[in-house]
């Protein structure tokens, strides 16, 4: 009997890496029928050791079965020659990335095989991800197209990609990120929580100097009560800016510089958190909401991020590209009672659970596919 699903991607988890490696291996967990294929780029030894990892070998890693290559590059001969034996073991391919060369060996080991396959571009045909080496890309385009003509459909995980891609491809289908909830730290908040909080990679994108800015201008009693903290790790020199920036603006104090958090800290921190802060540049999807959500704790947003609809359903908060704007959200938050931040934080985390639940995701998926 055929496997049913494999997701085709560059890195997962265990790999801290961002994006893909978290989205993908929540997604496929404690799904039978799905398996996820990468390579072991950004695992760390420390990483295999914990996880009792084999390479060139199936895992169970936390619930995802997981065939992991022993070679971290994303283009080997070997990784091809794999995909082009087992493809036909499996009913259906989705392949995470556009412009990956993993993603392009999958596809045209499927096309050599006959096996159905998915195309998810998860931002990557975004105007701003395409201006990154932009001649290259260009110049992939038409190869690319041909290369993917034969994918069954075209997998959007936001209502902006839709829009973009159905403008591109035919057949798009929107499904979300989705994670599972379980480990997750909920309780009713009885009461505001310590921190105003961003959680990410430190990386220019991210606009974190305007959530410095933007909370610099609360009085100083409100920044004591609620200190800013900056989770996570990615551009020394970016970072080097940030640090400045505090002192320039006297508010060193009151910034906590984290470095990145993962287990059990990490879930602290999301539960712990009065507000978290996404105002990137440019995001295709964001799962760090989806983190917070399920934490119970509610989200500003920036406009041009697929999560406006938040705050059409009153769980959330959306501010444009200015201080003024955002400083608006904070003091919105930190003005309610103790009583209507607890009926916003099981709002919150209600509405996640019903909507990005991994469970009804794999369902669609499987629905989608068939």
């Amino acid at each position: 009997m055929k496997n049913k699903h494999l997701f085709v991607t560059n890195t997962i988890y265990p790999a801290e890496l961002g994006g893909p490696s978290n989205s993908i291996h929540q997604l496929v967990k404690n799904e039978p029928h799905f398996t996820v294929f990468s390579t072991s780029k950004g695992i760390t030894n420390n990483k295999v050791r914990e996880y009792k990892l084999r390479f060139d070998a199936y895992n169970d890693i936390s619930g995802a079965r997981t065939y992991l290559c022993s070679t971290s590059k994303i283009f080997s001969l070997s990784t091809f020659c794999w995909l082009l034996k087992n493809v036909k073991d499996y009913e259906y391919l989705h392949l995470c990335s556009f412009f990956s060369p993993l993603s392009i060996m999958a596809a045209i080991a499927c096309n050599l095989r006959g096996v159905k396959f998915s195309i998810a571009p998860r931002g990557e045909l975004f105007s701003a991800a395409l201006s990154y080496k932009s001649k290259k890309k260009a110049y992939a385009l038409p190869f690319l197209r041909r290369v993917y003509n034969k994918s069954s459909f075209v997998w959007a995980t936001s209502k902006y990609e839709f829009d973009l891609l159905s403008n591109i491809f035919e057949n798009v289908n929107l499904i979300p990120n989705g994670y599972d909830f379980d480990d997750f730290i909920f309780e009713e908040k009885k009461s505001k929580k310590k921190w105003i909080t961003f959680l990410g990679r430190i990386n220019r994108i991210k606009n974190i100097e305007l959530i410095i800015k933007a909370y610099a201008n609360l009085p100083d009693a409100v920044k004591s009560n609620y200190p800013l903290k900056i989770v996570g790790k990615g551009d020394d020199d970016y970072l080097q800016e940030l640090k400045i920036l505090t002192k320039e603006l006297s508010i060193e104090c009151y910034v906590d510089f984290t470095g990145q958090k993962s287990g059990q800290d990490k879930l602290k921190i999301l539960h712990e958190s009065l507000i978290g802060i996404l105002v990137s540049q440019s995001e295709n999807f964001g799962n760090v909401v989806l983190e917070f959500m399920a934490s119970g704790t509610p989200v500003i947003t920036s406009k041009n991020l697929p999560w406006t609809h938040l705050e059409d359903e009153g769980i959330g908060f959306t501010c444009e590209h200015d201080e003024k704007s955002l400083l608006c959200c904070l003091d919105e938050i930190i003005a309610l009672s103790d009583k209507n931040y607890g009926f916003l934080s099981t709002k919150v985390n209600s509405y996640v659970n019903k909507n990005y639940g991994n469970k009804s995701l794999q369902t669609l998926i499987k629905k989608v596919a068939s």
